[in-house]
């Protein structure tokens, strides 16, 4: 999301676009949102795992302003604000350039290896 200027960048993760998106637009539940006038969305992926929207959600986080800009710009050039269920993005998988990794995931499940022999 973004202000109506975009020189401010807000990255967060919902279950429900539309719903969300008035929240922030009626600065009932984001202090960061309603100080800057972030309203817009510009960007946006679909998920169907929680977690692993999450991890991208952090990935996003992590990048330098630049980075998200393009990032933006490469779905979104003009950078309109989207109103739901207008959202012409693909999902994750077509845009990620790096690959998304659950550490909680494999920390709670780790895979064992049939060719792993009993400890010496």
């Amino acid at each position: 999301m973004s202000n109506r200027y975009r020189t401010v960048l807000y990255t967060g993760v919902t279950s429900d676009l539309a719903s969300r998106r008035l929240q922030h637009r009626e600065e009932s539940d984001s202090q960061f949102c309603g100080k800057y006038k972030v309203v817009d969305v510009v960007y946006v992926e679909w998920f169907d795992d929680i977690r692993m929207a999450i991890t991208r959600e952090k990935q996003i986080k992590g990048y330098r302003r630049t980075k998200k800009d393009a990032l933006i710009k490469a779905v979104n050039p003009l950078q309109h604000g989207l109103v739901p269920p207008f959202f012409p993005f693909p999902p994750c998988s077509e845009l990620c350039e790096e690959p998304l990794v659950d550490k909680h995931a494999t920390k709670r499940h780790p895979e064992k290896r049939s060719d792993e022999g009993p400890p010496a």
